[in-house]
């Protein structure tokens, strides 16, 4: 369909399966990439192909990281080194700072 009805040579393009169901299809220049995105369809084509630009949250999903990680301060005198200090320095970035 690329070459029919666009035009576009086999090597300005590579298809990759992208899972579960899509494919990423990679233009070798932007205004090949352009063309196809902004392209209208002919009606009577076998099958109709959504172009839209991949995204990197495309796939993503939220949930929490639950990771232990020893952080060192420097440069905080010895009176202020303590769990409060730790959590105004870190804020919403640590849930639960203790001291070793």
């Amino acid at each position: 369909m690329l070459l029919e009805e666009f035009s576009v040579q086999h090597e300005e393009y590579t298809v990759f399966p992208f899972d579960p169901e899509d494919f990423l299809v990679e233009f070798s220049s932007a205004p090949v990439a352009e063309t196809i995105l902004h392209a209208h369809h002919p009606a009577e084509a076998p099958f109709q192909l959504i172009w839209k630009r991949w995204r990197r949250q495309s796939m993503a999903s939220f949930a929490s990281l639950r990771y232990r990680v020893l952080i060192e301060f420097c440069e905080i005198p010895a009176h202020a080194r303590n769990v409060s200090t730790a959590t105004v320095i870190l804020n919403t970035s640590c849930s639960d700072p203790r001291l070793y």
